[in-house]
């Protein structure tokens, strides 16, 4: 069926116009309702839902699911997406890309092509506990806990630089240590 209703809602005192349709399909009795209603209060705004609330688009432009008024996609500016969950926004898509605020966990590989620009400190975590690697904005350096190992050369065996936690080692291996400098001094 299809009906058309006017009407006031007395308990919240709101004027109320309302599109709805219904279909049943079958002997399951599978029922899906479609509604369109405008506010009068809201200053005409309307919105469009399933009757069970699961899916709303609201007034403002908000697609809100589940009836979660502070999760919702919306169109916060022009050519752009977003997703704001618990009432903050944590996902933008726009013409220039993808931004996201706050924690992102990513439980696989992560493959970027082009140049990519860390505003923080970037910690590369270490499968032994305490031996990570950080880039300290702060101190524009790069610093490696103890055992954490720079190396070189292929798979890391010609040379490797680390500090054993009292100790800073240079080491060579088998291979034969060069330096070479116009002037050498050591102290």
């Amino acid at each position: 069926y299809a009906g058309l209703a006017f009407g006031s809602n007395t308990a919240s005192n709101r004027e109320k116009a309302a599109i709805a349709f219904r279909e049943t399909h079958g002997i399951a009795h599978y029922t899906c309702d479609l509604v369109f209603a405008v506010n009068a209060n809201s200053g005409g705004a309307g919105q469009v839902s399933l009757a069970d609330e699961r899916l709303r688009v609201r007034g403002n432009g908000n697609i809100v699911l589940a009836g979660d008024l502070d999760t919702y996609i919306n169109h916060p500016a022009s050519d752009a997406l977003g997703l704001t969950v618990g009432g903050t926004e944590r996902f933008r898509l726009t013409t220039n890309g993808a931004e996201i605020t706050g924690y992102l966990d990513v439980s696989s590989d992560v493959d970027i092509a082009g140049t990519s620009t860390f505003m923080g400190d970037v910690k590369f975590d270490g499968a032994t506990a305490g031996r990570d690697i950080t880039f300290d904005r702060s101190d524009n350096q790069l610093e490696f806990e103890d055992n954490a190992k720079a190396a070189f050369g292929t798979g890391g065996a010609d040379m490797q630089i680390y500090s054993d936690g009292s100790n800073p080692i240079l080491y060579a291996g088998t291979n034969t240590l060069r330096v070479v400098a116009d002037n050498i001094h050591l102290e």
